[in-house]
């Protein structure tokens, strides 16, 4: 990744890579691995009605030095449209030879189809 805009796509696991202007110092270029993970040892640990419904993604280094955030596109499973999902973003920090440490990071809710939001 350089001083300008750009994006990749890795196709043997269909993630996209992008970042804005300026996500690292113009004189500065930040090289960053990003792959798919296949296998249970590196998944999170599933309840009786959980499902994964993406690949684990594999991103590196995890100290970058990133001035903006950089978008990863994940391709899944879930359709949303029949609501009554709750998807949960998940993280591990550990390296991949160490016993993932999976941390919620972020949640969302949909109801299901003929249900109102609480708003």
């Amino acid at each position: 990744i350089d001083h300008y805009a750009g994006s990749m796509s890795i196709a043997e696991s269909v993630l996209t890579i992008s970042w804005p202007d300026e996500v690292v110092y113009k004189s500065n270029v930040q090289e960053i691995f990003c792959t798919a993970i296949q296998g249970k040892d590196h998944s999170p640990t599933l309840g009786p009605n959980d499902v994964l419904l993406s690949p684990v993604v594999y991103a590196s280094p995890c100290i970058a030095i990133l001035r903006k955030p950089i978008t990863i596109e994940i391709p899944h499973c879930a359709l949303i449209d029949s609501g009554g999902w709750q998807v949960t973003v998940v993280k591990n920090s550990s390296f991949l030879s160490e016993r993932p440490q999976w941390e919620p990071l972020a949640s969302w809710q949909w109801p299901k189809m003929g249900q109102q939001e609480n708003c």
